[in-house]
């Protein structure tokens, strides 16, 4: 039985600023994407959104069987989940990460283009520990920098061992998840993690600065360096340390843990599932495979550990990306180079997903340039989120949910469908668009989509990986006619 449950959130990370004139209308139109959103993937969508002029709203909508009472996971009392419900947010917490070392390095602590094997080779002997970069990934390793790290361009091998399948989804593989789901009690050290064989090979994926690939293991690395500068051991580390004292003071992140150990039963009444098919699982057995108690759902400390409501996050996003202000993190020289257009997909901790946007990033002004969007995707064991900021329009938006899928599209099918929605609301009350709102959908491709608007059109491109249909504010074809002739 799906039932729905209603929360909102109007509290600023400022809490002197006003209401925004559009609160009503915005909170009226989320809760009905977070209905739609929440009943099509039968789960809980929590929905926030920050902005300009005191824009702070969030929205929740999910099952009565999803939430756990005081006394546990086990105890079957359901409560309902809303607004104020904390959630695992997995690779978000890179965000965190990032700006934590970017923040380090405008200190003078280091520099980012410094080389990282000296000093964690001498935080590691410090804790005892009888391991070198070189040692554990090769000659190679000597060369990494912090910013090959943060980048995702370092080639060290990922501790996750996830392998979808594409073609024949009930032959995907994760050799980890399932030693992690068979050993629920243990808590996965950061050195656990670094020194497991298909990581510690002596080998690298790549040369450092080569290419860029996803590894999780550079923000275990990341965190790693974090620790040696602040001289504490590593689950010592106060992961919220660098928020500046003025961001403290406004509350950011004031609902906000990170689960350095632990289960999320321990951070969250949120009971969350794995609907994959990794490791022959069938996927349409639901709910799913309960995770609340499994501690390695956290496996990943400074690369996966964050646990927050949404509107926390949203808040991050806007603090991070958004307009310079005394509650902003990082510096507008920071962002730039966090976003840096010349990467793949991936700047510095952040994701490039214009594409879920729906919207070209190639106007011409005056138009404004709605589709550049910065910010990252969340999942880990039982979650999938995403947090993301589209600076043409200063919107943050963040989206959990409690469920993890093969294709992981439920939180960017939701963004992309509430951005929508969001911005032409808000430009029909600027006076700047005379036509009613129309939706938009996601066409999903693996963990990676694409957000398909009326009257948004599509040119064929090339790159090294094949064919692919990109937004241009210059193209004529539609999403359907590209995706047909762009082979």
């Amino acid at each position: 039985m799906w039932t729905m449950w209603v929360g909102v959130v109007l509290a600023g990370v400022v809490s002197t600023v006003a209401a925004h004139p559009l609160d009503a209308t915005i909170r009226a139109n989320l809760q009905e994407i977070a209905n739609a959103e929440a009943k099509a993937y039968d789960c809980v969508v929590n929905i926030a959104v920050r902005g300009d002029g005191g824009l702070a709203v969030a929205v929740s909508a999910g099952a009565d069987v999803v939430s756990m009472g005081e006394t546990g996971a086990r105890a079957g009392q359901a409560e309902p989940v809303t607004v104020d419900s904390t959630f695992a947010w997995g690779s978000v917490t890179k965000l965190v990460t990032g700006v934590t070392i970017i923040r380090l390095a405008n200190e003078g602590h280091f520099d980012l283009d410094e080389k990282v094997a000296p000093m964690l080779d001498r935080y590691f002997a410090s804790q005892g520990k009888n391991l070198t970069l070189t040692g554990m990934f090769g000659p190679e390793a000597a060369e990494i920098t912090i910013r090959n790290l943060a980048t995702m361009m370092a080639g060290v091998n990922d501790f996750d061992t996830a392998k979808p399948n594409g073609s024949d989804v009930s032959k995907s593989t994760d050799p980890f998840r399932a030693t992690v789901y068979k050993n629920p009690d243990k808590d996965w050290s950061p050195y656990d993690l670094m020194t497991l064989p298909w990581v510690a090979n002596g080998k690298m994926q790549f040369a450092p600065g080569s290419r860029t690939d996803y590894s999780s293991t550079n923000f275990i690395l990341l965190g790693l360096v974090i620790a040696a500068t602040k001289n504490v051991a590593w689950d010592e580390l106060d992961q919220s340390a660098f928020l500046p004292p003025a961001a403290i003071a406004a509350g950011l992140l004031k609902n906000t843990k990170f689960a350095a150990k632990g289960a999320p039963s321990e951070y969250s009444k949120v009971i969350a599932y794995d609907r994959t098919s990794y490791n022959g699982h069938n996927d349409s057995a639901l709910p799913g495979i309960p995770v609340s108690d499994v501690h390695g759902v956290f496996g990943g400390w400074t690369a996966s550990d964050i646990v927050s409501p949404v509107q926390d996050i949203a808040d991050l996003g806007y603090a991070i990306y958004g307009p310079r202000s005394p509650t902003s993190l990082v510096t507008k020289a920071n962002i730039s180079m966090m976003t840096n257009p010349n990467q793949t997909f991936y700047g510095f901790a952040t994701f490039l997903l214009s594409e879920f946007t729906g919207r070209p990033t190639d106007t011409t002004p005056p138009a404004i340039d709605e589709g550049t969007c910065w910010g990252h995707l969340g999942a880990t064991y039982g979650w999938n989120s995403v947090v993301l900021f589209t600076p043409g329009n200063n919107i943050s938006i963040s989206i959990a949910t409690n469920i993890e899928t093969n294709e992981q599209a439920q939180p960017s099918n939701t963004y992309c469908v509430a951005y929508n929605r969001l911005r032409q609301l808000l430009a029909i009350a600027a006076g700047t668009q005379k036509t009613p709102v129309q939706d938009c959908v996601y066409s999903s491709s693996g963990y990676f989509g694409t957000c398909v608007c009326p009257d948004t059109k599509f040119e064929c491109k090339k790159s090294r990986e094949g064919s692919y249909c990109a937004l241009s504010a210059h193209a004529n074809q539609s999403y359907t006619d590209c995706s047909t002739s762009c082979k």
